[in-house]
């Protein structure tokens, strides 16, 4: 209880810091319902939460559903919340029982693993976002986000205390800075090593590149939903 009360306002905080940005007002109301569920005597539930956040962002500004921040932000979290633990538990299953890998060889495949799943279950939903605003569709971002997701923490963590410290002495926050520089490089250099090859992404600017897409997303997703069909029955 005292952890909720303490970092209540320091989301707040950041909230405001941020510019109240529709993705970062999402996370903020669902950490929310994760502090304080247990004063009531609740278990968080994330649909519940997903959904309260949506419902709170729209009640004050219905225009924010046109935004595009806002539907990739709870496209992705849907799709990390109904999808990723699934995968996680399948591939758990699998390494402890085919591959039978423990100590420190099953923890990094499940540590990679956890990382390209979440992706990928964050993609179910914003790919055809991205494919319809910006008529580009990304094949190598699981690739990528699987290398530069050790260096986000630390760049952001360092990053706020660089500012936090800036803010008492300029010279001595610049300083800092000097250290969640260099995860910010690496992100940015491996981005733009990947983003360079052809095969990198798919322009969907020709029709026959979008009826390609929208084949290919609709069997994937029959063949999700189909099997998890046969497996009930």
């Amino acid at each position: 209880r005292r952890t909720a009360f303490i970092t209540a306002p320091v989301l707040l905080l950041f909230m405001g810091i941020s510019g109240f940005s529709a993705s970062v007002v999402r996370a903020v109301i669902m950490q929310f319902f994760v502090l304080f569920a247990p004063f009531f005597d609740r278990e968080n539930d994330s649909i519940t939460s997903l959904s309260a956040a949506l419902l709170l962002i729209l009640a004050i500004n219905p225009y924010a559903a046109a935004g595009i921040g806002l539907q990739l932000s709870f496209g992705a979290t849907l799709g990390i919340i109904l999808f990723s633990p699934k995968m996680n538990n399948s591939f758990n299953g699998l390494i402890n029982g085919k591959l039978k890998k423990r100590g420190l060889a099953g923890r990094a495949l499940r540590s990679m693993w956890v990382s390209l799943s979440t992706t990928i279950s964050a993609m179910v939903f914003t790919l055809p976002l991205s494919a319809l605003y910006f008529g580009f569709v990304s094949i190598v971002s699981p690739l990528v986000n699987l290398l530069v997701l050790w260096a986000v923490s630390p760049a952001f963590v360092l990053g706020t205390l660089a500012v936090a410290v800036g803010a008492v002495w300029a010279p001595a926050g610049a300083v800092v800075a000097w250290i969640p520089a260099i995860f910010c490089r690496v992100i940015i250099v491996l981005v733009e090593l990947f983003a360079k090859p052809l095969f990198a992404g798919i322009y969907l600017t020709r029709p026959i590149y979008s009826v390609w897409f929208v084949a290919v997303y609709c069997f994937v997703l029959l063949f999700i939903f189909t099997k998890a069909s046969v497996r009930r029955l």
